[in-house]
């Protein structure tokens, strides 16, 4: 039998205590002898002392305390062979244990890395297990496998259900090495000690840290920040930003793309730690370790892009349970949860689909279930909508509504790009440039600034210099066309197939000269593919198309006089705004006498002469957009192919965007095709398509489409329009 140590302690006289653990001296102990065979942790041969190193072991080591000695035959070669556990020592619901190398001690990637003392104090909390356990209780949390240890790493949850063993109720008073024994280990402690995000204890920490956390009441603010401050390298994302956000309302943030709305709720969800300044959230100093585990068991976000969170491979019901588990939940409630929240999104016809097949209504549908899968008090939602065609707009927030009414003390926070949608919000923070200009209801927002909308309203709170020499949009009528002239553009059945999945199907199209039509449709309908095919970039798998007269496929010179501006920003970052221009104008072989013309005439009607010697990196975004444009049109096309050139960009620069494409339109005769998913800018069109699924829905002016839906606005034809194309799907 084993003999204390001399000074062990054991735990104070506490009712409810479990019974003492002493410390083993470290001597070698027989193998322990277990019947069955089969599976599971190797069973040591006699005499040898344990190695140091992670690794397998040569033919002996060490035993855990209590066992009994191996006999009979075989002791030598067969006493290694892996032996099958008891049921105390397995774990939850007993079976054979996979065999591991180095079971009762961290991984050594993750052991090795550790300081001395906190190595020392995470092998044993891993080798320990919980007070009275039995041999081999230490080992549970490893037995549930990679998914279980990252989990914990990641989400660190105190209690649970069964997969985790509660700390017992040991008091403050009884010494230090009894209360670490009567605490149970937890996979993933050893790499949060590494990380900085516990105490030395990180188990007992977080418990009392959860236990004290305070209770967030519908009048107490969901968060505060004070004075904080956030860079990416020289870019300031957050400049001071101090900032009271109420709780248990629907709070948004508004403002353009690059003004750090999603720096502050990356901060406010833990995903980013604080540079400088203060952050809570839920009542929770998130710069305190404890804290911050513990406040993010209370939180649920959705990153910003389509599906972000998703994976592509696994199914709706697949993605579903494995962020359940990430979370900590059993079986039973993982399968009631995913089931309840299906049925509330429409998703549980879709359970068996990937999520790559989803359209992008449905993929921020399931994102937002697995946000959802366990009952957030802070819900953060960064531009959910972003992309998504009007119908599957108006249904997430039909079902944000939904939960917000089944749970009324549930705060949620959201950034938007769209002024409309920030109209429903119950309180509003816009922000520009890092810094907040302005924070109350729309109501409030619109009276401050005395304008009837809130794109206006954004307008007139934004700086003096920001707005200065801003003018409303003026739209006139297009030039009338010409008889017998051809259209711009043409298409009869364009399609265009990748592999099995068809991304344009049956295009038609007629544009004339010199109009500005529109392709209205959400992220993934095929409007970059068409207008790929259009320019030649893409082969069409089937159908015609003609651009200027020519066949865009076979070259010739109209693609000469095409322009085009991608989606994303496709100039060079390490050449001046000037020389990009002037790179252009030798693409299209412009002399060097017209060209540097061009380019002077350029600089000055799209307001870059002041920047013309900048690097295109350090403009902001509508600079940018304009360099852009101004590159499309340096050769003086007669065709402008333009793909969301505004997305992102501020109402500011946005109408000055549109004045220049107003101008090349109806001073110059150029024709526009422009894509996009604002409603605003598509009433600006002289006609526009409406897109879904790859194909065309129909063809007119905004106001005539509205008319023949029998609508008030257009997105409410476009509704109605994808309504009847959608079918049974529609309803999710």
């Amino acid at each position: 039998p084993q003999q204390p140590r001399p000074g062990a302690e054991r735990a104070g006289p506490h009712p409810g205590a479990a019974p003492p653990r002493l410390r083993p001296r470290r001597a070698a102990r027989p193998a322990p002898r277990h019947a069955g065979g089969g599976r599971g942790h190797a069973a040591l041969g006699r005499g040898r002392a344990a190695p140091r190193r992670c690794g397998a072991r040569r033919g002996g080591g060490q035993s855990r305390p209590g066992a009994q000695p191996a006999g009979g035959h075989g002791a030598g070669r067969a006493a290694r062979r892996p032996r099958a556990l008891p049921a105390d020592a397995r774990g939850r619901g007993g079976g054979r244990g996979r065999p591991r190398r180095h079971a009762d001690r961290p991984h050594r990637c993750l052991d090795d890395r550790l300081p001395a003392r906190r190595r020392g104090r995470a092998h044993g909390l891993w080798r320990r297990g919980a007070a009275g356990a039995g041999p081999g209780a230490g080992l549970r949390a490893a037995r549930h496998g990679q998914l279980r240890r990252a989990q914990r790493a990641i989400h660190p949850a105190p209690g649970g259900d069964g997969a985790r063993a509660r700390e017992p109720d040991v008091p403050r008073q009884a010494a230090p090495a009894a209360r670490a024994a009567a605490r149970p280990c937890r996979a993933g402690e050893g790499r949060r000690a590494r990380d900085g995000l516990s105490a030395a204890r990180p188990g007992a920490a977080l418990a009392r840290a959860a236990a004290g956390a305070p209770a967030v009441s519908p009048a107490a603010p969901a968060a505060r920040l004070r004075e904080v401050a956030h860079r990416y390298g020289p870019v300031a994302a957050l400049d001071g930003v101090t900032l009271d956000i109420p709780g248990g309302v629907m709070a948004g943030l508004v403002g353009p793309d690059g003004v750090g709305k999603s720096t502050l709720l990356a901060l406010l969800a833990g995903v980013r730690r604080p540079q400088r300044g203060g952050v809570e959230a839920l009542g929770a100093d998130l710069r305190q370790p404890a804290a911050l585990t513990a406040a993010r068991q209370r939180i649920a976000y959705m990153p910003q892009g389509l599906g972000r969170n998703l994976y592509p491979t696994l199914s709706v019901a697949e993605n579903i349970d494995y962020f359940a588990r990430l979370f900590g939940q059993g079986g039973a409630e993982r399968r009631a949860r995913a089931a309840e929240l299906m049925q509330a999104t429409g998703l549980g016809p879709f359970a068996a689909r990937p999520a790559g097949k989803l359209s992008g209504g449905m993929k921020q549908k399931l994102s937002l279930c697995c946000a959802l899968v366990r009952e957030p008090e802070l819900l953060i939602l960064d531009e959910p909508t972003t992309g998504v065609d009007p119908l599957s707009r108006r249904q997430f927030w039909t079902l944000i509504d939904r939960l917000r009414a089944r749970r009324p003390g549930m705060s949620v926070l959201v950034a938007t790009a769209y002024m409309e949608e920030a109209e429903r919000f119950d309180w509003l923070a816009a922000l520009d440039a890092g810094r907040v200009i302005a924070q109350g209801s729309p109501a409030e927002l619109r009276r401050a600034a005395g304008r009837a909308t809130l794109e206006e309203s954004f307008i007139a709170l934004l700086p003096e210099a920001r707005r200065a020499g801003h003018r409303a949009v003026e739209i006139t009528p297009p030039p009338p066309p010409r008889p017998g002239e051809p259209p711009a553009i043409e298409a009869h059945g364009l399609t265009k197939r990748f592999g099995d999945f068809v991304a344009v199907d049956g295009v038609e199209l007629a544009i004339p000269r010199g109009e500005i039509f529109g392709f209205l449709g959400s992220n993934g309908c095929g409007k970059t593919t068409t207008m790929k095919m259009l320019t030649g970039l893409l082969p069409a798998s089937a159908g015609t198309a003609l651009v200027l007269g020519q066949d865009p496929a076979r070259g010739g010179d109209a693609r000469a006089r095409v322009g085009y501006m991608s989606q994303s920003f496709s100039l060079y970052g390490e050449l001046t705004v000037r020389q990009n221009l002037e790179l252009h104008a030798r693409l299209f072989h412009l002399p060097p006498e017209r060209a540097a013309a061009r380019i002077a005439a350029l600089l000055r009607e799209f307001d870059l002469e002041g920047m013309a010697d900048s690097a295109p990196e350090a403009l902001p975004l509508g600079q940018r957009q304009r360099l852009q444009l101004a590159a499309a049109v340096v050769h003086e096309p007669s065709l402008l192919i333009l793909d969301e050139p505004t997305s992102g960009v501020d109402p500011v620069a946005r109408d000055l965007f549109w004045t220049h494409l107003l101008r090349l339109s109806r001073q110059q005769g150029v024709t526009i095709f422009i894509s996009t998913h604002f409603m605003n800018e598509a009433e600006r069109c002289d006609r526009i398509s409406l897109m879904h699924a790859g194909r065309v829905l129909a063809v007119g002016p905004p106001r005539e489409l509205a008319r023949q839906q029998g609508a008030a606005t257009l997105e409410e034809a476009f509704i109605g329009a994808l309504q009847r194309a959608a079918g049974p799907e529609a309803a999710t």
